[in-house]
C-alpha cells in the first residue's frame, strides 16, 4: 500500500518549497486576514488525500495535498495564524524537540503485537495497552537519548561553525 508520507516525489516537493522559503524565492505573506487560511490548507490537504474523497485520484490527489502542506507552511512561517498557534503549542514543541530521538528509537517498538522480549509479558492484552506501553517506552527513551547525547553533540556542533 502506498502510503502518504513515503515516496521520493512528496519528499521533493517538501525540499523544493524549503529551498524556495529559505531562498527568499517564495516569500511568507503576513496578512491577519489570512489567519484561518493555513489551516484551511491543512485540513483540505488531509481531505483530498483521503481515499474517501469524491474526487480522490492516487497521484493527482496525494501530490496535491503534498503541495497545499507546504503551502500551509509556508503561511505559517513568521505569521499568526491558527496553525502557527496550534504549532507553538508547548507540547508539541518538545515532541518537535525530540522528534530526531523518535525517529531514531521508533523501529524498535512499532507494531500491535508483543514481539520484543520485555514485552512477552503483556501477550494476551488488549492491543491498545501495548501501544500504550511502547509509546511511553519510546517517549522515555528519545528523551534520555536526546538529553545524554543528542544535545551534548549540538553543543559540540555550534563550537565548530
Amino acid at each position: 500500500m502506498y502510503s502518504f508520507w513515503k515516496g521520493p516525489v512528496t519528499i521533493l516537493i517538501g525540499s523544493v518549497f524549503s529551498i524556495l522559503l529559505f531562498k527568499g524565492v517564495i516569500k511568507p505573506e503576513r496578512a491577519s486576514s489570512k489567519y484561518f487560511l493555513s489551516f484551511i490548507l491543512l485540513v483540505t490537504a488531509v481531505v483530498i488525500h483521503s481515499r474517501t474523497f469524491v474526487f480522490y485520484t492516487k497521484y493527482v490527489s496525494e501530490y496535491l495535498s503534498t503541495i497545499l502542506i507546504a503551502y500551509a507552511i509556508v503561511l505559517s512561517v513568521n505569521a499568526k495564524s491558527l496553525l502557527s498557534a496550534i504549532l507553538e503549542n508547548g507540547t508539541l514543541v518538545k515532541i518537535g524537540i525530540l522528534s530526531y530521538s523518535i525517529y531514531i528509537w521508533q523501529q524498535l517498538f512499532l507494531g500491535r503485537r508483543a514481539w520484543q522480549p520485555w514485552l512477552q509479558m503483556l501477550n494476551g492484552s488488549p492491543v491498545y495497552i501495548i501501544i500504550l506501553v511502547k509509546v511511553v517506552a519510546t517517549a522515555i527513551i528519545a528523551t534520555l537519548s536526546y538529553y545524554l547525547f543528542e544535545s551534548k553533540f549540538l553543543k559540540l556542533k555550534s563550537r565548530f561553525k
